[in-house]
């Protein structure tokens, strides 16, 4: 397909036309990332996952509000097993072959300690080794069920790989300053902000294997992305919303994707070649990682780069964070104040002002909105009649209370923005043990209430084999 069909067909999109077969190719990329993470391909070992902190708020109180990591590893193939669409355990299993994001269910995620996943291999372990206990099962699942995922769970105790005695998970919140880079494979979730109604801004940062798309795939998006700011992991592209059409015009020109990043700063052939272009040049890599920061991240899965030690290799590493924070506080104000017509009159956004009020309902609850807006569903987008929609989902919330993503979090080619997630391409190459990458665009998140909560999941495919 073509950069004019391709184009053709996200015009389509926002006039709601069905999408043609080679867009939903383009769509199924999500689908192909969440494959780096298939034991059954031990070569691609795992998909990394990043967050680049921006607001002191992510701090606050000394800890960190952005990610809660699942020290899962040992576990991996059992969770697997457990969650299999055929042959898991009724009640958590999941429906389809695959879904994306594949969450344990809340009576497992009991918190801080997961008593019922632990009180769960805890005994499965005693069964194993035949020690004399009293019969136990989860509350949740029939009896006859629960017996025969026990006996599956046994007879195939070698091939997932059990440690020989329980080893009890737990959840781990790492600590991060501003400017870290934190990065995560596997089970993952989100902790409530710390302080309430602080901004906690981080940024997404996104790799993937050049073998995962396919040269034809990858020419559509190298010509896609020298204009247009997408993020194709979805198949979706950010202009499809006025709010990002009124930021760019009035911010930084019409022309997205590399053109705006070649507006404000050079333009490498790297880089051009990270976003799909096929002629590789020439690379010389600089380690950004430590061989034991490496091995630190294979074996707790997840780690927290410091910023000094990335200021090291990206000179501008601070100043670049502080523009894409600003970027994004400019584009949150056209979404949200202009695009979307909140009533009244609003000064614009200030990840600084961490003491505006709107921050409680901005990704808070429609009591808030309420309250401080004077409409419960002042935070939804306007539907084609200009009434606000009444439901959060599919969209229609601009900034979601659990995830902290939405249209008023969707940009995805501010300059500074683009630098960042550029600049980290060594790291990644390390990680994935392979200069042959492809860039994903990728978007913020903003979280800021201390109640939300995202459960724990995982966005790569699982398998027990």
């Amino acid at each position: 397909m073509s950069c004019a069909n391709l184009a053709a067909y996200y015009d389509a999109r926002r006039r709601r036309v069905p999408p043609s077969s080679a867009a939903q190719q383009i769509a199924s990329f999500l689908v192909k990332m969440a494959m780096l993470g298939d034991t059954k391909r031990p070569n691609r070992g795992y998909r990394v996952q990043a967050q680049i902190i921006l607001t002191e708020a992510n701090a606050y109180a000394g800890d960190d509000c952005v990610l809660e990591v699942f020290n899962t590893g040992i576990y991996d193939r059992f969770l697997a097993l457990m969650m299999d669409y055929k042959l898991g355990l009724v009640g958590v299993r999941s429906l389809r072959a695959h879904v994306s994001p594949l969450m344990l269910p809340d009576w497992l995620q009991a918190q801080p300690t997961l008593n019922n996943l632990n009180d769960m291999l805890r005994y499965l372990h005693d069964v194993h080794d035949g020690k004399p206990v009293a019969r136990w099962s989860p509350a949740r699942v029939e009896a006859g069920e629960w017996d025969a995922f026990v006996a599956r769970a046994i007879e195939w105790w070698p091939r997932l790989g059990m440690p020989p005695a329980h080893v009890p998970l737990r959840i781990v919140r790492p600590r991060a300053a501003v400017g870290s880079l934190v990065l995560w494979k596997g089970y993952h979730g989100n902790s409530p902000a710390l302080s309430p109604f602080r901004p906690c801004v981080s940024m997404f940062v996104d790799y993937a294997p050049r073998e995962t798309f396919g040269e034809e795939n990858l020419q559509r998006v190298a010509e896609l992305m020298a204009t247009h700011p997408v993020q194709y992991s979805a198949g979706t592209e950010t202009t499809r919303h006025a709010g990002y059409n009124h930021w760019a015009n009035e911010h930084h020109g019409r022309a997205g994707g590399l053109a705006r990043l070649a507006a404000a700063d050079t333009v490498t052939e790297l880089d051009r070649w990270l976003a799909g272009a096929p002629n590789k040049p020439e690379i010389k890599l600089e380690p950004m990682l430590s061989p034991e920061q490496i091995a630190d991240f294979e074996e707790k899965s997840f780690l927290v780069v410091p910023p000094e030690q990335l200021a090291q290799h990206v000179p501008r590493w601070q100043q670049l964070c502080d523009a894409a924070a600003t970027d994004l506080a400019e584009f949150m104000s056209d979404v949200i104040i202009r695009a979307e017509k909140l009533e009244g009159a609003h000064t614009d956004f200030d990840f600084a002002n961490a003491a505006d009020p709107r921050w409680e309902a901005i990704g808070g609850t429609q009591k808030a909105a309420k309250r401080i807006f004077g409409d419960e569903y002042a935070m939804n987008k306007r539907g084609a009649d200009g009434a606000r929609v009444k439901s959060a989902q599919n969209g229609g919330s601009m900034l979601t209370m659990q995830s902290g993503m939405g249209a008023a979090a969707n940009l995805y080619d501010s300059p500074a923005q683009q630098r960042l997630q550029l600049a980290l391409y060594p790291l990644f190459a390390q990680l994935y043990r392979s200069e042959d990458l492809v860039w994903m665009p990728e978007r913020f998140r903003v979280r800021t209430n201390d109640k939300a909560h995202l459960p724990i999941h995982t966005d790569t495919k699982v398998s027990f084999a």
